[in-house]
């Protein structure tokens, strides 16, 4: 069972010192708990890179806080998905809303594959809804994955 994660979740998950970490850490357990797997299109691992060493460079010589559940012998799973043509032709659709190119592979992928969207971003989560997508906000996810569903 997969949903897909947008990269601001992933980096709630991933870094300690964001405002929403506590919230998105704990989604993160409920989905592990309830076998559901974070689908990323693969360019979203430059994103999360890209993220993460603009948090870096703001806290100005001093120590990331990562998440220390996760380590090379137990990462976070994550299912990638290749940007390639036959992604294109599988997932592009002319009725898909106006998003930037990078937001708007995430609510293709979830609306081809019909799965959840988890975003913190705000034109994502307005644009996925008019497309017909189930989206969610963190707490929103967290309180779907409680009630069995």
């Amino acid at each position: 069972m997969f949903v897909v994660i947008d990269t601001s979740v992933l980096v709630d998950i991933f870094l300690t010192s964001r405002p929403r970490h506590m919230r998105a850490d704990y989604m993160q357990r409920l989905m592990k708990r309830s076998g559901i797997t974070a689908r990323l299109p693969m360019h979203g691992m430059f994103e999360v890179a890209a993220a993460m060493k603009q948090e870096k460079l703001a806290i100005a010589g001093g120590t990331m806080a990562y998440n220390s559940r996760f380590s090379p012998s137990e990462p976070l799973q994550i299912d990638t998905v290749p940007i390639d043509q036959s992604f294109f032709e599988k997932y592009f659709s002319v009725e898909l809303p106006y998003l930037r190119a990078g937001d708007l592979i995430y609510v293709a992928l979830a609306k081809g594959d019909q799965l959840d969207l988890v975003t913190e971003d705000d034109q994502q989560y307005t644009r996925g809804k008019e497309a017909g997508v189930d989206v969610f906000r963190i707490d929103e996810y967290i309180a779907r994955l409680q009630n069995g569903g």
